[in-house]
């Protein structure tokens, strides 16, 4: 039972990778759109210019950092939230079985069939609530939304002739590489997200 719980894991974290991937791809393709700055589609000088392709290669790895994670913690969580209902119906399934007859009178297989399931459905429980991964997906993806819109601060400061922000206010360049950069430093940083207590800890050695 272990070793298809293990195998099922596989099959659904493929699944869920595959799909998370198709669900940002669009993302990714304007991405790669909005950085494509050239002097041509600026009214940067030279030398600005280089400096905004800088700023925008830093931010590419910035949210290159989330996606991965987003896609990592996602596939995890597709998969334990998929076994968690599969191994929870089974349980039930097999409790009925159990009850009908009680269980010394059940056969021994439908027994360990049970507390297998049983260990299972737990297993799957604690590590959603451990890794907390439905918040880490969010606040990942929030954050790859969040350098996606400092791009196009980018792109609508240095298409614009007068060079202004997403306000409207006409700042010059300085003033802007300062407000970009300190931009980033707000919203840097690494969302993994892990809770002990959801774990009772208990001494079993007491008892002894």
């Amino acid at each position: 039972m272990i070793i298809l719980s293990q195998l099922a894991a596989i099959g659904f974290r493929h699944i869920a990778n595959s799909t998370g991937k198709k669900l940002i791809a669009p993302l990714d393709r304007v991405s790669i759109i909005q950085s494509d700055l050239k002097n041509s589609d600026c009214s940067l000088n030279y030398r600005h210019l280089i400096k905004i392709q800088k700023l925008n290669k830093v931010i590419l790895e910035h949210k290159e950092h989330h996606k991965q994670t987003f896609l990592t913690l996602y596939k995890f969580h597709f998969s334990s939230v998929s076994q968690l209902t599969i191994f929870s119906i089974i349980t039930g399934l097999l409790a009925f079985l159990i009850g009908q007859k009680g269980w010394k009178d059940t056969n021994p297989t439908i027994r360990s069939l049970f507390l297998a399931c049983g260990a299972l459905t737990s297993f799957y429980a604690l590590s959603i609530n451990v890794y907390k991964q439905d918040i880490g997906i969010n606040k990942n993806l929030e954050s790859y939304i969040q350098y996606d819109n400092l791009q196009k601060e980018i792109l609508n400061f240095c298409s614009t002739e007068s060079h202004q922000n997403i306000k409207g206010d006409t700042l010059n360049f300085d003033d802007f590489h300062t407000y970009t950069v300190k931009k980033l430093i707000e919203i840097n940083n690494i969302y993994l997200e892990f809770d002990k207590d959801a774990v009772e800890l208990k001494n079993y050695m007491d008892k002894f």
